[in-house]
Protein backbone atom coordinates (compact mmCIF):
# COMPACT_ATOMS: atom_id res chain seq x y z
CA UNK A 1 0.00 0.00 0.00
CA UNK A 2 2.19 3.30 -1.23
CA UNK A 3 -0.20 6.43 -0.56
CA UNK A 4 1.87 9.59 0.15
CA UNK A 5 2.61 10.39 3.92
CA UNK A 6 1.00 13.85 4.75
CA UNK A 7 3.49 16.76 5.97
CA UNK A 8 3.90 16.34 10.15
CA UNK A 9 3.52 19.62 11.60
CA UNK A 10 3.71 20.38 15.25
CA UNK A 11 1.87 22.94 16.90
CA UNK A 12 1.46 23.79 20.46
CA UNK A 13 -1.13 25.33 21.75
CA UNK A 14 -1.92 26.58 25.59
CA UNK A 15 -5.43 25.85 25.71
CA UNK A 16 -9.23 25.05 24.54
CA UNK A 17 -11.01 28.39 25.63
CA UNK A 18 -14.73 26.56 25.27
CA UNK A 19 -13.63 23.74 27.23
CA UNK A 20 -12.47 22.42 30.43
CA UNK A 21 -10.05 20.11 30.11
CA UNK A 22 -8.68 17.27 32.81
CA UNK A 23 -5.04 17.89 33.65
CA UNK A 24 -4.17 14.45 32.62
CA UNK A 25 -5.86 15.25 29.16
CA UNK A 26 -3.34 13.74 26.83
CA UNK A 27 -2.01 15.16 23.00
CA UNK A 28 0.47 18.01 22.55
CA UNK A 29 0.88 18.60 18.60
CA UNK A 30 -1.53 17.45 16.51
CA UNK A 31 0.18 15.48 13.78
CA UNK A 32 -0.20 15.28 10.37
CA UNK A 33 -3.86 15.80 8.04
CA UNK A 34 -3.86 12.44 5.76
CA UNK A 35 -6.34 9.72 5.96
CA UNK A 36 -4.88 6.52 4.27
CA UNK A 37 -2.32 4.67 5.36
CA UNK A 38 1.47 4.91 4.10
CA UNK A 39 4.35 2.58 4.11
CA UNK A 40 6.64 5.18 2.95
CA UNK A 41 8.64 7.58 5.40
CA UNK A 42 9.02 6.11 8.93
CA UNK A 43 9.15 7.67 12.26
CA UNK A 44 13.06 8.73 12.46
CA UNK A 45 13.30 12.41 12.82
CA UNK A 46 9.77 12.74 13.25
CA UNK A 47 9.89 14.30 16.20
CA UNK A 48 9.48 11.98 19.57
CA UNK A 49 9.16 12.92 23.21
CA UNK A 50 10.15 16.77 23.93
CA UNK A 51 11.43 16.81 20.35
CA UNK A 52 8.54 19.18 18.27
CA UNK A 53 10.69 21.53 16.82
CA UNK A 54 12.00 23.33 20.41
CA UNK A 55 8.74 23.81 21.30
CA UNK A 56 8.01 21.55 24.15
CA UNK A 57 9.56 22.67 27.66
CA UNK A 58 11.96 20.72 29.83
CA UNK A 59 8.84 21.10 32.56
CA UNK A 60 6.17 19.82 30.39
CA UNK A 61 4.60 23.24 29.27
CA UNK A 62 3.96 23.55 25.57
CA UNK A 63 4.79 26.63 23.49
CA UNK A 64 1.82 29.53 23.82
CA UNK A 65 -0.40 30.38 20.94
CA UNK A 66 -4.19 30.84 20.13
CA UNK A 67 -6.58 27.69 20.22
CA UNK A 68 -8.28 26.37 16.48
CA UNK A 69 -11.66 26.71 18.26
CA UNK A 70 -14.41 24.21 19.24
CA UNK A 71 -15.16 20.89 17.79
CA UNK A 72 -14.79 20.33 14.24
CA UNK A 73 -18.70 19.03 12.75
CA UNK A 74 -17.47 15.73 13.18
CA UNK A 75 -17.25 16.12 16.92
CA UNK A 76 -13.80 15.92 16.78
CA UNK A 77 -11.11 18.25 18.23
CA UNK A 78 -9.25 20.81 15.95
CA UNK A 79 -5.72 20.33 15.41
CA UNK A 80 -4.00 21.27 18.66
CA UNK A 81 -6.37 21.77 20.67
CA UNK A 82 -5.09 19.71 23.59
CA UNK A 83 -1.61 20.44 25.51
CA UNK A 84 -0.06 18.01 27.98
CA UNK A 85 2.93 15.83 28.97
CA UNK A 86 2.44 13.39 26.18
CA UNK A 87 5.06 15.47 23.50
CA UNK A 88 4.18 14.64 20.20
CA UNK A 89 1.27 12.47 20.57
CA UNK A 90 -1.81 13.08 17.65
CA UNK A 91 -4.32 14.66 18.21
CA UNK A 92 -6.00 15.20 14.85
CA UNK A 93 -9.31 13.27 14.92
CA UNK A 94 -8.90 12.29 18.63
CA UNK A 95 -12.75 11.45 19.51
CA UNK A 96 -12.53 9.44 22.91
CA UNK A 97 -9.40 9.23 25.55
CA UNK A 98 -9.19 7.33 28.38
CA UNK A 99 -5.48 7.36 30.57
CA UNK A 100 -6.38 5.41 33.71
CA UNK A 101 -5.05 8.02 35.64
CA UNK A 102 -8.06 8.33 37.91
CA UNK A 103 -6.45 6.41 40.95
CA UNK A 104 -9.79 5.02 42.59
CA UNK A 105 -13.37 4.87 41.77
CA UNK A 106 -15.58 2.99 39.25
CA UNK A 107 -15.81 5.66 36.33
CA UNK A 108 -13.20 6.04 33.54
CA UNK A 109 -13.26 9.79 32.04
CA UNK A 110 -12.92 10.65 28.90
CA UNK A 111 -10.63 13.45 28.18
CA UNK A 112 -12.65 14.98 24.99
CA UNK A 113 -15.55 17.34 25.03
CA UNK A 114 -18.91 15.46 24.96
CA UNK A 115 -17.28 12.64 26.98
CA UNK A 116 -18.21 9.16 26.91
CA UNK A 117 -17.33 7.64 30.64
CA UNK A 118 -17.20 4.22 31.25
CA UNK A 119 -18.31 2.57 34.34
CA UNK A 120 -16.81 -0.16 36.35
CA UNK A 121 -19.34 -3.31 36.80
CA UNK A 122 -17.45 -4.30 40.04
CA UNK A 123 -14.67 -2.40 41.76
CA UNK A 124 -13.41 -5.64 43.15
CA UNK A 125 -12.39 -7.02 40.14
CA UNK A 126 -10.20 -4.48 39.41
CA UNK A 127 -7.01 -2.83 41.27
CA UNK A 128 -5.96 0.86 40.73
CA UNK A 129 -2.02 1.66 39.72
CA UNK A 130 0.13 5.00 38.98
CA UNK A 131 -1.27 5.61 35.53
CA UNK A 132 -3.26 2.09 34.54
CA UNK A 133 -6.06 -0.07 35.41
CA UNK A 134 -5.96 -3.70 36.30
CA UNK A 135 -8.01 -6.49 35.71
CA UNK A 136 -7.29 -9.16 37.82
CA UNK A 137 -10.67 -10.33 36.87
CA UNK A 138 -12.75 -10.84 34.58
CA UNK A 139 -15.22 -7.95 34.34
CA UNK A 140 -16.96 -5.45 32.19
CA UNK A 141 -16.24 -1.58 31.92
CA UNK A 142 -18.92 -0.06 29.66
CA UNK A 143 -20.47 3.11 28.48
CA UNK A 144 -23.91 3.79 30.03
CA UNK A 145 -25.43 4.46 26.29
CA UNK A 146 -24.41 3.92 22.74
CA UNK A 147 -21.33 5.25 21.87
CA UNK A 148 -23.12 7.34 19.54
CA UNK A 149 -20.33 10.12 19.30
CA UNK A 150 -18.59 7.37 17.28
CA UNK A 151 -21.25 6.22 14.83
CA UNK A 152 -21.79 10.12 14.27
CA UNK A 153 -18.13 10.76 13.56
CA UNK A 154 -17.72 7.75 10.95
CA UNK A 155 -21.07 8.73 8.90
CA UNK A 156 -18.44 11.69 7.98
CA UNK A 157 -15.56 10.12 8.00
CA UNK A 158 -16.24 5.92 6.99
CA UNK A 159 -12.81 5.60 9.02
CA UNK A 160 -11.11 5.22 12.15
CA UNK A 161 -8.27 4.22 14.93
CA UNK A 162 -8.74 2.35 17.58
CA UNK A 163 -5.43 2.54 20.12
CA UNK A 164 -4.41 1.12 23.29
CA UNK A 165 -1.50 0.56 25.51
CA UNK A 166 -2.14 -2.82 27.62
CA UNK A 167 -0.55 -5.32 29.07
CA UNK A 168 -2.32 -8.97 29.26
CA UNK A 169 -2.27 -11.77 31.67
CA UNK A 170 -4.96 -14.26 30.33
CA UNK A 171 -7.84 -14.61 27.95
CA UNK A 172 -10.96 -16.15 29.91
CA UNK A 173 -12.15 -19.76 28.57
CA UNK A 174 -9.57 -21.68 26.17
CA UNK A 175 -6.93 -20.87 24.08
CA UNK A 176 -8.82 -20.84 21.17
CA UNK A 177 -11.37 -17.89 22.70
CA UNK A 178 -11.41 -14.19 21.56
CA UNK A 179 -10.57 -12.34 24.49
CA UNK A 180 -12.29 -8.95 23.61
CA UNK A 181 -10.09 -6.16 25.16
CA UNK A 182 -12.00 -3.49 23.05
CA UNK A 183 -15.76 -4.44 21.72
CA UNK A 184 -18.42 -2.23 19.99
CA UNK A 185 -21.31 -4.20 19.80
CA UNK A 186 -24.60 -5.62 21.17
CA UNK A 187 -24.05 -9.08 21.31
CA UNK A 188 -21.69 -12.21 20.12
CA UNK A 189 -22.56 -11.33 15.48
CA UNK A 190 -23.64 -7.77 16.21
CA UNK A 191 -20.59 -5.87 16.32
CA UNK A 192 -19.37 -2.92 14.67
CA UNK A 193 -15.21 -3.31 15.58
CA UNK A 194 -13.20 -5.40 18.06
CA UNK A 195 -9.76 -5.51 19.44
CA UNK A 196 -8.40 -8.19 21.83
CA UNK A 197 -6.18 -11.38 21.70
CA UNK A 198 -6.87 -15.63 20.94
CA UNK A 199 -5.71 -17.06 23.98
CA UNK A 200 -3.11 -14.50 24.37
CA UNK A 201 -1.43 -16.61 21.58
CA UNK A 202 -2.76 -14.09 18.81
CA UNK A 203 -3.48 -10.63 18.17
CA UNK A 204 -6.75 -9.79 17.06
CA UNK A 205 -8.07 -7.10 14.90
CA UNK A 206 -11.71 -7.43 13.70
CA UNK A 207 -14.39 -5.43 11.91
CA UNK A 208 -17.75 -7.08 12.09
CA UNK A 209 -18.10 -10.45 12.78
CA UNK A 210 -15.83 -13.30 11.22
CA UNK A 211 -13.36 -10.49 9.31
CA UNK A 212 -10.84 -10.57 11.63
CA UNK A 213 -7.02 -9.66 11.24
CA UNK A 214 -5.07 -12.36 13.40
CA UNK A 215 -1.51 -12.53 13.65
CA UNK A 216 0.94 -14.70 16.15
CA UNK A 217 3.33 -13.34 18.63
CA UNK A 218 0.57 -11.92 21.74
CA UNK A 219 2.79 -12.00 24.92
CA UNK A 220 2.25 -10.25 28.24
CA UNK A 221 4.87 -7.37 27.79
CA UNK A 222 3.22 -3.88 28.15
CA UNK A 223 2.43 -3.45 24.56
CA UNK A 224 0.69 -0.39 22.07
CA UNK A 225 -1.52 -2.30 19.72
CA UNK A 226 -3.65 -0.30 17.09
CA UNK A 227 -6.12 -1.06 14.68
CA UNK A 228 -6.81 1.23 11.60
CA UNK A 229 -9.65 1.09 9.12
CA UNK A 230 -8.72 3.59 5.75
CA UNK A 231 -11.54 5.14 3.79
CA UNK A 232 -9.15 3.71 0.60
CA UNK A 233 -11.70 1.93 -1.11
CA UNK A 234 -10.22 -1.56 -0.53
CA UNK A 235 -11.96 -2.40 2.82
CA UNK A 236 -9.51 -3.60 4.99
CA UNK A 237 -8.46 -3.26 8.77
CA UNK A 238 -5.24 -3.22 9.26
CA UNK A 239 -3.56 -4.55 12.52
CA UNK A 240 -0.51 -2.74 14.02
CA UNK A 241 1.80 -3.88 17.16
CA UNK A 242 3.82 -1.59 19.11
CA UNK A 243 4.45 0.45 15.22
CA UNK A 244 4.53 -2.05 12.92
CA UNK A 245 2.12 -3.57 10.61
CA UNK A 246 1.09 -7.11 11.86
CA UNK A 247 -2.11 -8.30 9.83
CA UNK A 248 -4.59 -6.99 7.38
CA UNK A 249 -8.10 -8.06 6.29
CA UNK A 250 -9.70 -7.28 3.56
CA UNK A 251 -13.80 -6.75 2.91
CA UNK A 252 -14.70 -5.90 6.25
CA UNK A 253 -17.95 -3.59 6.82
CA UNK A 254 -17.75 0.45 6.58
CA UNK A 255 -17.48 2.20 9.45
CA UNK A 256 -20.41 4.71 7.48
CA UNK A 257 -22.61 2.09 8.51
CA UNK A 258 -21.98 1.82 12.15
CA UNK A 259 -24.66 0.47 14.31
CA UNK A 260 -26.00 1.93 17.42
CA UNK A 261 -24.06 0.21 20.45
CA UNK A 262 -21.90 1.22 23.04
CA UNK A 263 -18.14 0.54 24.09
CA UNK A 264 -17.24 -2.08 26.29
CA UNK A 265 -13.71 -2.59 27.31
CA UNK A 266 -12.13 -5.77 29.12
CA UNK A 267 -14.97 -7.94 28.08
CA UNK A 268 -17.88 -8.49 25.68
CA UNK A 269 -20.95 -6.42 26.33
CA UNK A 270 -22.82 -10.17 27.12
CA UNK A 271 -19.71 -11.42 29.06
CA UNK A 272 -17.87 -14.65 28.89
CA UNK A 273 -15.06 -13.12 26.86
CA UNK A 274 -13.11 -11.14 29.42
CA UNK A 275 -9.59 -10.52 29.39
CA UNK A 276 -7.13 -9.90 32.50
CA UNK A 277 -5.40 -6.94 31.44
CA UNK A 278 -3.39 -4.00 32.79
CA UNK A 279 -4.10 -0.64 30.27
CA UNK A 280 -2.50 2.64 30.25
CA UNK A 281 -4.55 4.18 27.55
CA UNK A 282 -6.98 4.26 25.21
CA UNK A 283 -7.55 6.38 22.59
CA UNK A 284 -10.42 6.41 19.49
CA UNK A 285 -9.95 8.46 16.53
CA UNK A 286 -12.77 8.94 13.98
CA UNK A 287 -9.48 8.77 10.96
CA UNK A 288 -7.04 6.01 10.02
CA UNK A 289 -3.89 7.33 11.65
CA UNK A 290 -1.00 6.84 9.02
CA UNK A 291 2.12 4.60 9.50
CA UNK A 292 3.70 7.42 10.30
CA UNK A 293 1.61 9.24 13.16
CA UNK A 294 1.11 5.34 14.75
CA UNK A 295 4.52 5.32 15.16
CA UNK A 296 4.47 9.15 16.80
CA UNK A 297 1.78 8.01 19.33
CA UNK A 298 4.36 4.47 20.08
CA UNK A 299 7.17 6.85 20.32
CA UNK A 300 5.15 9.39 23.04
CA UNK A 301 4.56 6.10 25.47
CA UNK A 302 1.78 4.72 27.30
CA UNK A 303 1.83 7.36 30.36
CA UNK A 304 2.06 11.34 30.76
CA UNK A 305 5.70 10.34 32.73
CA UNK A 306 7.00 9.01 29.63
CA UNK A 307 7.12 5.41 28.20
Amino acid sequence: MKVKTPSIPFVFVASLAAFTITASACGLSAVGTGTNLSDEGGIDGAGGKGEADGAAQDDGAGGGGANDGPLLPDGTLPDGALVDPYYGRVTNGLLALYEFEEGSGSTIGDAIPAPYPLNIATLGDVAWHPHSLELTNYTKIAGAGNFDKLMAACKVTNELTVEAWVKYAAVEGDSSTYGRLITVASNGTSRDLALGNIGTKQWWFSMDDGEDANANGTNTNLVHTVLVRPNDGNDTVHGFVNGAEVSSKQGTRKPSTFAAYPLTVGNSPFGGRGVKATIHLIAVYSRALTTVEIGLNYKAGPDPAGP
